[in-house]
């Protein structure tokens, strides 16, 4: 299911509109919205209202929408979750236009310096920028303090992203901005705000449908089209003999499948781990470890 999370309704509108959802009355804490297979939350402005809300959404579509899900009858509706946020953020450039549509690869929480990268596959032809995630609106003033060349800024991504690495993996969640100021807040018209959101729908669609698909990718069901007999053989045998988790066991399928989603051919650097063994689940996870690096390697 793809999860979006948006601190305000202006940002909401929009896509409630364009999908078609329809407010879920049973739910009180939040304002959620729905169809089959998108859940949308307005979460709040913050950090903490956004992580809350994200873990909020997570829990419910773990227990009270994976039933309907199963009920549809349509082959993207599926049990893996998507977090995706969309939402306006500031600039200190003026390289793209007011209403611009950018893609996040990297967040930085600007109160505790910590860095999160959300593995990017989809939106190729959206720019990819960096951005940073604020307790406060950042206004120009503000900036001249800041020690960067230059900055995009919101104040939900850093709580998104802390939810995504408790509960999720780096490729199920999506960061989508749209800048609505030159770090000049204030007065913004709302009607403004929603037209360019609403002009950026189309990107967002796409983008949505990519979500979809990549969710298939990971899915069981993919799983058993992609391996060979022969890698499902090999990636049992490693699960075994390195005393994986299930847990464990799910990260290097995933590992495994993006690396051939993304050209490699992992059977090699397999094959070597093999036939190791070890006497605790503690060996096997610096196993896990260093086997995900080999995989991640760039030649």
């Amino acid at each position: 299911m793809i999860l979006i999370i948006t601190a305000l309704m202006i940002e909401a509108a929009p896509l409630i509109e364009h999908f078609r959802l329809r407010r879920d009355m049973s739910i009180h804490e939040f304002p959620v919205y729905r169809n089959a297979d998108i859940a949308l939350i307005v979460s709040g402005v913050g950090k903490v209202r956004s992580a809350i809300a994200a873990t909020y959404l997570l829990s419910i579509c773990n227990t009270k929408y994976n039933k309907d899900i199963e009920n549809v009858n349509d082959d993207s509706c599926i049990k893996d979750h998507t977090l995706v946020n969309i939402g306006f953020c500031g600039a200190s450039e003026t390289q793209y236009e007011i209403g611009s549509l950018i893609l996040i690869n990297k967040v930085i929480d600007m109160d505790t310096g910590i860095d999160s990268y959300p593995d990017v596959f989809v939106g190729k032809d959206l720019p990819a920028e960096t951005l940073c995630c604020f307790s406060k609106p950042i206004s120009k003033e503000d900036f001249e303090n800041i020690n960067r060349k230059s900055v995009f800024c919101d104040m939900e991504s850093s709580g998104i992203m802390e939810v995504a690495k408790k509960f999720t993996y780096a490729h199920q969640v999506v960061i989508l901005k749209i800048i609505s100021d030159y770090l000049n807040p204030k007065n913004l018209n709302k009607e403004t705000l929603k037209g360019y959101l609403a002009k950026q729908m189309p990107k967002i669609e796409q983008i949505i449908k990519e979500v979809k698909q990549l969710n298939y990718y990971f899915s069981k069901n993919f799983t058993d089209k992609i391996f060979k007999e022969e890698e499902k053989i090999i990636l049992e045998a490693i699960s075994e003999n390195l005393k994986f988790t299930h847990a464990m066991k799910q990260i290097l399928l995933n590992e495994v499948k993006k690396a051939k989603l993304e050209g490699t051919e992992p059977i090699k650097i397999l094959e070597a781990y093999s036939k190791v063994k070890v006497n605790s689940k503690t060996e096997g996870k610096k196993f896990l470890n260093e086997i995900t690096a080999k995989l991640n390697a760039k030649d």
